[in-house]
């Protein structure tokens, strides 16, 4: 499933997009697990990393859960720098 990421500005303003290919794990009636792998060298850095990205909704929230794991190497990770939700509507 391609997913479409946007970095944004500290405003609010696009800074760019791309789209990534997840693949789906798991779902249920309320949650939804991806996973991607970046393989070793991926974007000039050491080791495959899997990656896990779960949303769950309920009536009343959303949350996510972000894990990563360095499969073949030690290697930096940093899922998002900045993570926000949707402001619910008043």
């Amino acid at each position: 499933m391609g997913l479409r990421m946007c970095a944004r500005a500290a405003d609010g303003t696009v800074l760019t997009c791309f789209q990534r290919n997840f693949t789906v794990v798991s779902h249920t009636a309320d949650s939804i697990t991806f996973s991607i792998v970046d393989p070793d060298g991926k974007e000039g850095f050491p080791g495959e990393v899997v990656s896990y990205i779960t949303y769950t909704m309920t009536p009343h929230t959303w949350n996510f859960k972000m894990v990563a794991l360095a499969t073949t190497k030690k290697t930096p990770i940093m899922l998002s720098s900045h993570v926000s939700s949707p402001r619910p509507s008043r």
